[in-house]
């Protein structure tokens, strides 16, 4: 970025971690300027009980609406990428 702009060069590796540096100072200042969640004990545990509720939710809904089916996607076209580059 700093290149494109013209303001002085800057080696790649030392631009990746400035990044992450400038990446993860964002993140954790709105996490800490953030409320916490409420959570519900057990909720954000997987469970078998969980896992039948949300299948149940999920049937009355289109397929394209399925956060299964994006997951399964997702991972598919990661899988096909990484396979282009072997």
């Amino acid at each position: 970025m700093f290149e494109a702009l013209g303001l002085f060069e800057l080696q790649f590796l030392y631009g990746t971690g400035l990044m992450l540096l400038m990446n993860l100072g964002i993140f954790v200042g709105i996490t800490l300027r953030s409320d916490a969640p409420e959570l519900k004990p057990g909720e954000d545990t997987w469970s078998r009980e969980n896992w039948r509720k949300d299948r149940a939710e999920l049937a009355d809904k289109p397929f394209w609406k399925s956060h299964h089916m994006w997951s399964a996607l997702l991972i598919a076209v990661t899988l096909v990428m990484v396979a282009m580059f072997i």
